[in-house]
């Protein structure tokens, strides 16, 4: 059978062409669920299953914790983009799975090649204010931050993202979830102060949200803030996050906040 071309979106496949294509990727089919399969390679293994609006994959005993971390991918994405996201070894997908678009932005996974340019933006004074406490960081620091990003997509499906206008090259500022020692990720994001008053970080903050709760499942996200971060604060409380604490870290008063599924 010829398939359709591989930069064809999943949508315009029928059905019998979509299941040739998982044949071809090694998958074998549940002959009690047909909408189900199994593919295993060396050191990964998953279960497919074609749900109604999107290609839900479950990596098995692929979570930090030894549990399985599911992801959906829409049909809207061409065959050669799932191919390279699901099958192409157990971290592709982690990236390809969490570009984001919002009406205004697309979101992209921060990568190392983004250091120098997300330095830059990290060390400007109306930035690093609150975002460094006003400490200067060496490249090296700011390494190690996009390091421990692309960990937390591989192990937990979210970090730093990238914010940019549509169809512009140029970081409009960055959001994300970080891994800590509560429960539940830390929400942080900032913009390029030139772009400041246009809402960008709440939108951003607000598709990073719905990502959370609606593909990873997540039930509660934190934040902290500096008390005199009034700018932030109006964007967690636009977000409908509310304020559970107050306490005061290295001298200064932090405000954290949180917002449940």
């Amino acid at each position: 059978m010829v398939l359709p071309a591989a930069d064809t979106p999943l949508y315009n496949h029928p059905l019998p062409d979509i299941e040739t294509w998982l044949r071809r990727q090694g998958c074998e089919q549940d002959t009690d669920a047909p909408h189900r399969w199994h593919v295993s390679r060396p050191l990964w293994e998953a279960d497919v299953i074609l749900d109604i609006d999107s290609l839900v994959v479950r990596y098995i005993n692929a979570g930090a914790d030894g549990n399985d971390v599911q992801r959906a991918f829409k049909y809207s994405l061409s065959r050669q983009d799932l191919e390279e996201a699901i099958f192409q070894g157990r971290n592709s997908f982690l990236v390809m799975s969490v570009y984001l678009h919002t009406q205004r932005l697309r979101l992209e996974p921060c990568q190392i090649g983004n250091l120098d340019a997300i330095h830059r933006l990290w060390m400007d004074a109306d930035i690093r204010q609150f975002l460094f406490d006003d400490r200067i960081i060496a490249l090296e620091e700011a390494q190690s931050f996009l390091e421990a990003s692309a960990e937390s997509f591989s192990q937990h499906g979210y970090g730093l993202w990238l914010m940019f206008e549509q169809q512009s090259p140029d970081i409009a500022g960055f959001s994300g979830l970080l891994a800590g020692s509560e429960a539940a990720p830390s929400l942080i994001f900032g913009t390029r102060p030139q772009l400041w008053g246009r809402g960008y970080a709440k939108e951003a903050a607000r598709a990073i949200l719905a990502y959370a709760f609606d593909e990873l499942g997540l039930a509660c996200v934190l934040a902290d803030v500096n008390e005199p971060n009034q700018a932030s604060i109006r964007v967690l409380e636009a977000l409908g996050m509310s304020c559970c604490r107050r306490a005061m870290v290295n001298g200064r008063p932090l405000l954290y906040y949180e917002i449940y599924a």
